[in-house]
């Protein structure tokens, strides 16, 4: 069973999204000494020169919130999201760490918070905290039974935590060579191709279909990543084969650009672009490195965007949700 203790967190009051200002909430997250470390989450608008923007293309902006650590003291680096039960948030941070919270609503169902707040060291094979030299995680998937698989960079491999708490399996991965810091971004669940069946991605752009019991193969998803811009995170969602590819770029003179495309497999075996959207300035936007899928019953599409603040004071996590709706 796991060896180390869960840190649970304060529940945080809802925040509105009436109001015209943003509001900050503080909570607190006990830190690797058992210190109370404030984290404040505050909302954020879509387009800080148009508060009031909504719309991008056929993707609605359905609330965004950004959170961090008050006095810094604590770096969150989160770089995937699931959303489970359509308001259980598990993110995973490069720092090596579950970082959990219940997601809040306003009245019109568009972000505004967060509550229950905790974060969880992950282990190694042997059941112990990892080193920090190991514990790069960049990928989460959530598994029908509640395993968690985790993909890492630096040192490249993929593992299968149970839902049960107990040490992590090694499971199969691409058999290439990924450079260090580019390595297994992008993890998901593939239930099209196999009940066994998962994607993994690296940040070059090539996609491989991988199962627990054979080995990896590369498919041709990746042309369908978007070009100049590396990948991040892939989540598949329904029954029929489609998912998202989140990617981006960065530069000193742009800042950062970020893609999400939408990818069917309906009719075309290759797959096809059905959808896409992008943000750059002046749009509130950051190094977004995670994106989760949730299908709604009236035929819509609940997306979450999460960003790594890569530990700097000048970045940001943030938490961000869109409604897509198909073109009629």
């Amino acid at each position: 069973m796991r060896t180390v203790a869960t840190v649970v967190v304060a529940v945080l009051t809802m925040l509105s999204c009436d109001s015209a200002a943003p509001r900050t909430t503080p909570l607190q997250v006990r830190g690797p000494a058992g210190e109370a470390v404030p984290i404040q989450v505050t909302q954020v608008p879509l387009d800080p020169q148009d508060p009031g923007r909504s719309r991008l293309g056929s993707f609605v902006y359905a609330g965004g919130i950004e959170f961090r650590v008050a006095d810094g003291s604590v770096s969150l680096e989160l770089s995937d999201l699931r959303i489970v039960s359509g308001d259980h948030m598990i993110a995973i941070s490069d720092q090596g760490r579950f970082f959990e919270a219940r997601l809040l609503f306003d009245q019109a169902g568009h972000l505004s918070g967060l509550a229950d707040l905790r974060v969880t060291p992950l282990i190694d094979e042997q059941g112990r905290m990892m080193e920090v030299a190991d514990a790069d995680a960049e990928g989460i998937e959530v598994l029908p039974g509640g395993d968690r698989l985790v993909s890492f960079e630096k040192d490249h491999r993929i593992w299968r935590y149970p839902a049960d708490g107990s040490a992590p399996r090694r499971v199969p991965m691409p058999d290439a060579v990924l450079p260090a810091n580019e390595g297994m971004e992008a993890i998901t669940y593939y239930p099209a191709a196999g009940a066994d069946a998962y994607l993994v991605g690296a940040e070059g752009g090539t996609i491989w279909l991988c199962r627990f019991d054979t080995a990896c193969s590369e498919t041709d998803f990746g042309r369908l990543v978007a070009k100049g811009l590396g990948l991040t995170a892939l989540a598949a969602y329904g029954q029929g084969g489609a998912f998202a590819i989140l990617g981006r770029s960065w530069t000193a003179q742009e800042g950062n650009h970020i893609s999400v495309r939408l990818i069917s497999t309906a009719g075309a075996p290759g797959g096809r672009l059905v959808d896409e959207m992008l943000i750059a300035r002046p749009l509130t936007v950051d190094n977004f490195e995670g994106v989760a899928v949730m299908p709604r019953r009236d035929g819509t599409l609940r997306l979450y965007l999460i960003s790594d603040d890569n530990a700097a004071a000048t970045q940001h996590t943030y938490l961000f949700a869109f409604d897509w709706r198909p073109a009629r």
